[in-house]
This record gives structure tokens, C-alpha cells and sequence, in this order.
């Protein structure tokens, strides 16, 4: 190579291999595992799951059945066993994860997203996004208008999708009152340690 050629280029895929090594080896087995059973939304078999999560299919056997338990992945199908994460689950954690973030005062953001709602509701002229039609953006000309209109629409599924998060996180907020009162005591802590 003459000092005027310019330096063979680099691999932008060298290295990869090593630090994707590195980050398993890393991490126990069971949080690959948590971390891939998470991540199922198709049933999906034991021995898939444990190539993805680099353990041994009897260790993920066992995990995935005690993680079904819990309420985190659900068991599709017995014969094969195959599980996937369990919607329910993760709606209980974002309705936990609002009610923590709003200080429990969810009353007044629930009253706020519903006004938004009815604002919407009654811009559109339907009873939710879903019944708004071609129709209603195919009668505007101006581009910027179209624009604002599919914001407007796409702002409205947000805001009633935060609403069922908050009515969920309300009535959980509810249940975990109730209970406190109660004496009983649901601690996920508890259950995590069984892992």
C-alpha cells in the first residue's frame, strides 16, 4: 500500500459479536430468561425460548412454568407447552406505574383526559376514533388541514388509551386501598424471590 492510498476501511460490524458475548455472559441465566419471556407475544415453545435465552430447556422449562404462575407469561398450549407474556400482566404494571407517578391524585388527570375526550368526541362528531371514516378526511383540500385533522384523530386514540391506563391504575389504586384495610397484602417482591 503506497502512503497516498487512503487506509483499508473498518468492519462497522467488527466487534459486535465480542460485546453481545460479553453482555450475556454478563447477566444470569434467569434474567435472559425473564428478559426473552417478556418479550413473547406469539406462543412460543420451551426449547425456542432457551436457545434465545442461553440455558438449558429443563432450567426454562421450570422458569417459564413459575413465571406462568405469577401472572407474567401465560401457557398457551400444553402439548408442546408454549407460553407468551401476558397482556394483563403488563396493563397491571402501567396502571401501577401511573398511579405512582400521579401521587394517587388520579381523580383530577382522569377528569382532565375525559374533558379532552369529550372535546374530541364532539369535534369529530362520532362516538370514538375508530368510527371516524375515510369520508371525514377525504372532504378537506388544504394539505396543513389534512395534517392537523390526522393529528387531531391520532391525538384522540392517545387520549383514550391514557384514559383506560388511568381507570385501570383508579381502580387498582382502589383494590390496594380495600386491601390495605383489609389486612391483606399482595407483595410482588414476595413472589419474585420463588425465581
Amino acid at each position: 500500500m503506497s502512503e497516498d492510498s487512503d487506509p483499508p476501511a473498518s468492519n462497522p460490524m467488527a466487534g459486535l459479536a465480542d460485546s453481545w458475548r460479553e453482555s450475556r455472559e454478563g447477566r444470569s441465566k434467569l434474567d435472559r430468561l425473564i428478559e426473552v419471556g417478556t418479550t413473547l407475544e406469539e406462543p412460543t415453545r420451551i426449547s425456542t425460548v432457551a436457545d434465545r435465552a442461553d440455558c438449558s430447556r429443563n432450567f426454562a422449562s421450570e422458569k417459564l412454568e413459575l413465571l406462568a404462575t405469577l401472572g407474567v407469561l401465560e401457557r398457551v398450549s400444553t402439548n408442546p407447552k408454549t407460553y407468551r407474556r401476558d397482556e394483563a400482566h403488563f396493563r397491571r404494571l402501567r396502571s401501577k406505574a401511573l398511579r405512582d407517578a400521579h401521587g394517587g391524585d388520579l381523580e383530577a388527570i382522569v377528569e382532565q383526559y375525559q374533558e379532552r375526550d369529550r372535546e374530541l368526541k364532539a369535534h369529530f362528531g362520532v362516538e370514538s376514533p375508530a368510527a371516524v371514516t375515510y369520508e371525514h378526511f377525504e372532504a378537506i383540500d388544504d394539505p396543513d388541514a389534512l395534517a392537523d385533522e390526522r393529528d387531531a384523530l391520532s391525538t384522540w386514540q392517545t387520549v383514550r388509551d391514557r384514559l383506560l391506563d388511568l381507570q385501570r391504575a383508579q381502580a387498582l389504586d382502589e383494590v390496594t386501598r380495600q386491601d390495605h384495610s383489609s389486612g391483606d397484602r399482595f407483595d410482588d417482591g414476595e413472589l419474585l424471590s420463588e425465581l
